[in-house]
């Protein structure tokens, strides 16, 4: 391993990645922060694994950044004085990167802390509070973790088992929640490595305190009350439960809503085909939408609904929602606490289990009068404001860079 370089050297940064595809949360962080490190003075390029699919959207990268798919002797030519990695698909890859600079592992998910990747459990449906190792293999089948077939079951163990060695090689780990520092503080060695790093808020723009209260005049009117869900449409994001949620409001309030899915994924099938058993609530799927199209809607709807049934390492999409003044309904684990206050940012659910009934508890909470509806509105807004910027945490990223140590 290399030695890491004194601070005031390490201006040239690396950005590596699985993929150039923009797929979600993760490649809108990195696009942004190439974008900050680059105006900020910074030498900046990328490598990726991979190539996007044709016709996929990619990260957009600065002109004049150069990026490489795959050549690691381009990187070495290239000389770097920090790589900083957002999870690989093959472990040599990584190992190779590792022995060529300097380098930081921002953790998104649960990357060699899990077997299947989402940290739930299905039989009892509930988060997993296990440290990762052998013994897990003991509960992939009866608790419902992960698949149905061994062989499976055995490739992913032994590719979180090579993720979680991998990750004892970088001089810091930066996760984005208290819940997922704390996860990797559990499973690594060197837990002192491991720091909580606040994603940036500066993908969407700001409404005013004036367009906040101007959506809300008629709140109390014939208008259905407008619920909006980002994501992945699959199981563990709770898609399903989300459907059955606005039924329940829909008959609790005596009045008309409607769930806007924005996404794709292979429950939308499933849950049109239910979709009279989710009556008298109305059901929109949008599949994705660009940035600009997705801000527009956040400004329209009236509560965001994040059911993830696995515990989400973080959740960008409430602070997006927050800043349109949107509170948010989701359950009480993972990630997702750091920035949804129960009575402040919308309302918390209990998540043992996550049932459509307790999310819908959660949001008759929200919507009990218009006052209280418009109270929860701008405090959301007042909290996505306090958010830190591009320019802190580009401040805050190259501090915990400067003064990290070797593993």
């Amino acid at each position: 391993m290399n030695h890491p370089p004194t601070p005031h050297l390490r201006k040239r940064i690396l950005i590596g990645s699985w993929s150039n595809a923009h797929v979600g949360g993760a490649e809108t962080y990195i696009e942004l922060l190439v974008h900050a490190l680059h105006k900020s003075g910074y030498t900046v390029a990328c490598i990726f694994e991979r190539l996007a699919p044709e016709n996929h959207q990619v990260i957009r990268l600065p002109e004049g950044v150069e990026s490489w798919v795959g050549d690691l002797e381009a990187v070495r030519r290239w000389n770097p004085d920090c790589i900083y990695s957002h999870g690989y698909l093959d472990p040599e890859f990584e190992r190779a990167l590792q022995t060529i600079a300097y380098s930081v592992f921002f953790s998104h998910n649960y990357y060699g802390t899990c077997i299947s990747g989402t940290k739930a459990w299905k039989r009892p449906a509930r988060a997993c509070s296990r440290v990762f190792g052998p013994a897990c293999l003991a509960f992939y089948f009866s608790c419902g973790c992960g698949g149905l077939h061994p062989l499976r079951m055995i490739a992913d163990f032994r590719l979180q088992y090579r993720r979680r060695l991998l990750l004892d090689g970088y001089q810091r780990i930066l996760t984005a929640s208290e819940a997922m520092t704390s996860e990797l503080r559990r499973n690594v060695r060197c837990p002192e490595r491991v720091r909580l790093l606040r994603l940036p808020l500066d993908s969407v723009e700001k409404m005013s305190v004036v367009g906040v209260k101007e959506r809300l005049r008629d709140f109390d009117g014939s208008r259905p009350i407008r619920l909006i869900y980002v994501g992945r449409l699959e199981g563990n994001k709770g898609p399903f439960v989300a459907a059955g949620m606005a039924r329940i409001l829909s008959v609790q309030l005596r009045r008309a809503v409607e769930l806007m899915f924005i996404g794709e994924g292979p429950e939308r099938s499933r849950i049109e085909s239910h979709a009279f058993d989710f009556r008298p609530a109305a059901l929109r799927f949008t599949g994705w939408l660009s940035r600009d199209r997705l801000s527009c809607e956040l400004e329209k709807a009236d509560l965001l609904v994040v059911p993830s049934l696995w515990p989400e390492p973080f959740g960008l999409v409430g602070l997006e929602a927050a800043l349109k003044g949107v509170p948010a309904v989701g359950f009480a684990h993972g990630g997702i606490v750091d920035w949804l206050k129960d009575g402040t940012t919308g309302g918390l659910a209990n998540a043992e289990p996550p049932t459509s009934e307790s999310l819908a508890e959660a949001a008759l909470r929200c919507l009990t009068s218009k006052e209280v509806f418009e109270r929860l509105s701008l405090d959301s807004l007042d909290f996505a404001t306090a958010w830190p910027g591009i320019d802190r945490h580009v401040v805050d990223l190259m501090q915990l860079i400067a003064h990290s140590t070797s593993p």
